[in-house]
């Protein structure tokens, strides 16, 4: 059987990500215990519902205000939010261009509104394209 498609995921595999640095800034934010809202094994209600896009994002900043009792603004969530995103390891991108040379390549990922417009930014400024470029589908 001759392999003809890659399936990656993002998170952990071409993004590296690190949880603590997200339970940190959330704390600073003056959430309590942020690990009984989300950490990599578990998700509570309200981020469940953001990383199936099942809340609007405005919803989803007052939900949290509200059940964290925080005053953040939304610019400020978004920062302690994505403070677990990394960096792209050049590596794993020349890699992955290498094997769109002969193989159909395709993103299979989860990811939410906010995230996704942070990583592909940061992409594109630390690559000069867009990441879904990489993919047959993203």
């Amino acid at each position: 059987m001759e392999l003809k498609n890659l399936v990656f995921d993002l998170g952990g595999v071409l993004i590296n990500l690190d949880f603590q640095k997200t339970a940190d800034a959330f704390g600073a934010l003056g959430v309590r215990d942020f690990d009984d809202y989300f950490n990599q094994f578990h998700a509570n209600a309200l981020f469940k519902q953001l990383e199936t896009g099942a809340t609007p994002e405005p919803d989803f900043y007052d939900n949290l205000r509200q059940f964290a009792g925080i005053s953040a603004s939304d610019a400020a969530i978004d920062e302690a939010w994505n403070a677990m995103l990394l960096d792209f390891p050049r590596e794993r991108i020349s890699r992955l261009l290498q094997l769109k040379e002969n193989y159909r390549v395709f993103l299979f990922s989860n990811t939410n509104f906010i995230h996704h417009r942070a990583f592909s930014a940061q992409f594109l400024r630390e690559f000069g394209f867009e990441l879904d470029s990489l993919f047959e589908k993203a």
